[in-house]
């Protein structure tokens, strides 16, 4: 009697408000990403929100956008993006400059709310002309291995601060970018470590 009772109200809850074969997918297979110009625009549902990154990298314009995570934890969704753009301007003389064909590459840790609001953010530029930065992934795509995302590689400067070193002090890091799908709400670990010649 207690188990057919059971079932009832099973199959009533489900009669009420059944869930829908796009919301029984993963949430990483809900959200489709896109750009217009440095707004990063996460789409669910048919409804578009948009997150302003200029301030995450120094580049001329946006050429990918990879959503590599997108989990729910709690009240937030935590969503790490992988994002490439061109370090200066298409046109000729920029092309002849200073990282005039390089490429910018930075990874992007978002916490947002239910609603999609930004809480809080964190970068790093695992590639970039602009910071010396190389990562050690040699142009192969960024993959998790089990549930954790590492990335390794050098720059020329710690992106915690705005200036380079003092001209003739030579300074590299080597860096490491940690980001587990397990604790999501750790976002980007980074370790840096400085090496003098």
């Amino acid at each position: 009697m207690m188990k057919q009772l059971a079932t009832f109200w099973l199959a009533a809850l489900f009669a009420v408000s059944p869930l829908t074969a796009e919301q029984q997918k993963p949430l990483g297979e809900q959200l489709r990403v896109r750009w217009d110009g440095f707004n990063v625009i996460v789409i669910k549902d048919g409804v578009k929100h948009p997150f302003n990154v200029q301030k995450d990298m120094k580049a001329y314009a946006i050429e990918n956008v990879r959503l590599l995570s997108a989990k729910a934890s709690g009240d937030f969704i935590y969503l790490l993006l992988d994002i490439t753009a061109a370090s200066r301007g298409g046109s000729e003389e920029a092309a002849q400059g200073e990282c005039g064909v390089a490429e910018e590459e930075s990874l992007i840790w978002l916490k947002v709310n239910q609603e999609f609001k930004e809480i809080n953010s964190k970068s790093f530029p695992i590639e970039s002309c602009w910071d010396g930065a190389t990562p050690d992934h040699a142009d192969k795509p960024l993959t998790f291995d089990g549930s954790r995302l590492i990335v390794t590689g050098s720059t020329f400067r710690d992106p915690s601060k705005s200036e380079w070193a003092q001209m003739g002090e030579l300074v590299s890091y080597t860096y490491t970018v940690e980001y587990s799908l397990k604790h999501p709400d750790e976002g980007l670990q980074v370790k840096l470590v400085r090496e003098e010649r």
